[in-house]
């Protein structure tokens, strides 16, 4: 399995959204979530790290699409058997 989370996307998601969360802190708090609780649901997640979202705005939409497949891909990446988890951090470069 690839982290196929893209630092970038993240970033550009999180300020469409208007949040002070860092994408490294926004990653962390949903791996802690779905450490301590089994049955995390996205807007547990999103609540945490956002004020609000206006899904009527189409940016925010699209922007709220980009933060679900990331919560499904870090999900699907701490269930893997062969503990194939990346930390989403940024890049040395």
């Amino acid at each position: 399995m690839e982290n196929n989370i893209d630092y970038d996307l993240v970033k550009s998601s999180l300020h469409k959204l208007n949040t002070d969360e860092t994408i490294s802190s926004a990653h962390g708090i949903l791996c802690g979530f779905a450490c301590v609780k089994p049955d995390l649901q996205l807007d547990d997640w999103l609540n945490e790290v956002l004020i609000n979202v206006d899904l009527a705005n189409v940016k925010q939409k699209i922007a709220h699409q980009e933060l679900a497949e990331i919560y499904n891909n870090t999900l699907s990446q701490l269930n893997d058997p062969t503990l194939n988890f990346e930390l989403l951090i940024a890049d040395e470069n």
